[in-house]
């Protein structure tokens, strides 16, 4: 992965996903420049990944599934 000057990789992320027929492990990149203020996101394919991600892929996706679920959302007053 090429950084310019000035990002820095903030959060790797990864994720199962899917649909009818098909499923997919990838691994999300994010990064932001600092000297622009703007992010991008690059998205690793499996047989993109080292052998250390793919070793904590499985234990990631386990841990981001329960920060997710950990994050309470309120409804908004259109919802109510």
């Amino acid at each position: 992965m090429k950084l310019n000057r000035d990002e820095k990789i903030i959060s790797v992320v990864p994720e199962c996903c899917g649909g009818p027929g098909w499923t997919n492990q990838v691994m999300w990149v994010h990064i932001v420049d600092y000297a622009t203020n703007k992010y991008r996101s690059e998205c690793l394919q499996w047989g993109d990944l080292t052998d250390t991600q793919r070793i904590l892929f499985s234990l990631g996706v386990t841990m981001i599934s329960q920060l997710l679920n950990s994050v309470e959302i309120e409804a908004t007053e259109a919802e109510k």
